[in-house]
């Protein structure tokens, strides 16, 4: 298994050495998905390393605000993260699939589906990751790999601590099925 990250590094080498004491092969790579020169520099070296046969796009960051307030720093950050990460990442990734065999899961988000109030930037984005999947999908089919996305609604991490939730069940499909923040 391969772990990457921007930060938290002592995290995810702790996650690897738990699952080489398990018993099984991990690595860390830390970069940021942004970054299309460290992002392949990455790929290549676990690519001579190991064989990538499933990636997990799970990137992604929140800079909320109202639309007129939204800067262009915020809407690039955001936009920029799960759009180029997703390229940045997932390209590399398929000619080397393609001689195998390959799985690509992107994680989206219920916003990207039916949107949500001061996200207009995470929103499209998750939005454009589904449209991103889909197309990918229909290209990538006949060659052994697939590519879905999942589109969950809030998840208790550390990326939603301070934001602000009105608990409508409307607004996140999934609000009795997980643990609640209070």
């Amino acid at each position: 298994m391969i772990l990457t990250c921007v930060q938290q590094r002592a995290a995810a080498d702790a996650i690897a050495e738990e699952l080489r004491a398990l018993g099984g092969k991990a690595w860390v790579a830390q970069f940021d998905v942004r970054d299309a020169e460290a992002s392949r520099a990455a790929i290549e070296q676990l690519l001579a390393e190991t064989e990538i046969h499933i990636v997990v796009n799970n990137a992604g960051v929140v800079a909320d605000a109202p639309f007129p307030g939204l800067t262009g720093e915020a809407w690039h950050r955001v936009v920029d993260t799960t759009l180029d990460g997703f390229f940045n990442v997932t390209q590399p990734l398929v000619m080397p699939m393609v001689r195998r065999v390959g799985r690509i899961i992107n994680i989206s988000s219920i916003a990207g589906v039916t949107g949500n109030r001061g996200q207009v930037n995470y929103a499209a984005a998750k939005a454009g990751l589904i449209g991103a999947t889909k197309s990918l999908a229909l290209e990538l089919a006949s060659r052994n790999i697939t590519v879905n996305a999942v589109a969950p609604g809030l998840i208790d991490t550390e990326m939603i601590a301070s934001a602000p939730i009105e608990g409508d069940p409307r607004t996140c499909p999934c609000a009795g099925s997980g643990p609640r923040r209070k």
